[in-house]
Parts: structure tokens; sequence; C-alpha cells
């Protein structure tokens, strides 16, 4: 509210889309309650409806929809100007890059309330003040993200309360527990440490690969109708000693290159 006050550009970043949504709501109730939102509904959605003054963030691209030499882009926040012939919005880009029109098929689809967004939907944008919303769980990644969109200035506010970073399902608590200095000093030296690339499935899908390198480079390879011959262990040889009374035979394999060579000349 002081940055706005201000004539500054606001972004406020949490990790769980039930977060933004909470954020997104009280941060309007409260523009409608300063009267930086007002007039008549210009446009209404099924979750939503459109005033003068609204922040909207555009959840896609689309290169049909022209802003000035642009298009809009996925991300891209809008002040609500006024309502266009076909139930659609005319938006100024926050930024200065232009107005443009939204009809009310994108609006329906693809725009939301845009004083917050999750930290993955913020990469790319820059706001003149920064804010985030930090809980137990959050990853480096997302902290360096989320405490460098802002041009002049970054804030965290650290809650005591875990959401599911991965899900994105957790409401957030009304009665969230106040924390001491030295826990949101635990929280965010905590997050700085923690990777959070290695949830990734791509990252998982390269490790399992150089895995399999990995073991497919130490076993050799067998001509078609061929077996390796497995190797027995102590234990086993101990055991065949013991079943047949006599002493065990040691094993000794023959060296790769011995094998591959008698394997060609047959």
């Amino acid at each position: 509210a002081d940055a706005l006050a201000g004539g500054h550009d606001a972004l406020m970043m949490a990790r769980s889309r039930a977060d933004v949504d909470a954020l997104n709501l009280r941060a309007r109730a409260a523009a409608l309650e300063a009267g930086a939102v007002a007039g008549p509904v210009l446009a209404h959605t099924a979750e939503r409806d459109w005033r003068t003054g609204d922040l909207l963030r555009a959840r896609r691209n689309d290169r049909r929809l022209q802003v000035a030499d642009t298009h809009v882009r996925n991300g891209d926040r809008f002040h609500v100007v006024a309502a266009a012939p076909d139930g659609g919005l005319v938006v100024d880009n926050l930024t200065g890059r232009g107005r443009t029109v939204l009809p009310a098929a994108y609006l329906d689809q693809h725009a939301t309330y845009g004083w917050a967004s999750t930290i993955d939907g913020a990469q790319g944008a820059t706001a003149d003040v920064g804010i985030l919303l930090a809980r137990p769980g959050l990853d480096r990644e997302h902290l360096y993200v989320a405490m460098t969109r802002g041009r002049h200035t970054n804030h965290v506010h650290v809650t005591g309360t875990t959401d599911d970073p991965d899900q994105h399902r957790s409401a957030p608590s009304s009665n969230s527990a106040v924390v001491t200095v030295g826990e949101a000093v635990h929280t965010l030296q905590a997050a700085a440490v923690r990777v959070g690339a290695e949830r990734s499935a791509h990252a998982l899908l390269r490790q399992t690969a150089d895995l399999r390198r990995t073991r497919d480079h130490a076993r050799p390879e067998n001509r078609p109708g061929e077996v390796t011959p497995a190797i027995p262990s102590p234990a086993a040889l101990r055991k065949q000693a013991l079943l047949h009374g006599s002493r065990p035979r040691p094993y000794y394999p023959a060296p790769p290159q011995q094998q591959t060579t008698r394997s060609l000349s047959r």
C-alpha cells in the first residue's frame, strides 16, 4: 500500500497459488477501499469482475494482441482503463509499452488479478518494489528469483506455517504463527542451501540416464547367444564346498581382452 501510494509499482510473490489468490483478493479489497479501483463493473468473467484501476496479469502469449511493436506476453501486467465493445477491456501496460484491447475470451481463460504472482510466473517480470511471502520449504532458486524482481527495493515477509511447494494446494492459514527474528533468519538460511532444481523431472531423467550409461560402460557387451558369466561370491564358494565335500575352486575371470579374442576366433 505504501509503495502504491508513492506512485511505485509493487509486485507480491508467493510459492503457492493459494497464497497468490489470497494476496490478490486482499490487495484488491484495499485498492477498492482506497479508491484506486472504482466505478462500475466493466467486464465480468466466471471468477472475477473488472473495474477501472484493476491490475491485470496476462497468463498466455498471444501474438494476435498487439502492444506497440510487440504482443501480449505471459506475465505482462496492465492497468484496466475502460470497457471494449465486445465485452473485453482496454488495458495499459505497466512498463509503458502502450495500450491494447483484451477480448472477452482472453479475459475468461488467460487473465487474473495482477497484484501478486507465483514466483515461477514472475520470472522475467520487473517492478519498482518486490515483496516475497516466504514459508518454510522455499528453495534457493525461487528465493533468488523473488528477491531480484524489484528495481529499487526487495522485501521478504516470513511466516511459520508450511505450504506444499510441489502441489500448490495449501491455503494460507488465517492464524499463522508470528515468527521471531531468529526463526525468520533460519527459514531464509535453509532456503539459501536447499536445491529445488533436483526435484524437476528433467533432472531426474538426466540422473537416470547417467547411471545407465555408467552401468553399461562397466559391463562387457555380449554377442547374440552369449551370456556374461557371473562371478561367484565368497559365500557362494563356501556353500559349494560344504555341499560337495571339496574345497572350492577359485574363480579367475578372464580379462575382457582375452574373452573378446576368443569370441572373434569363432
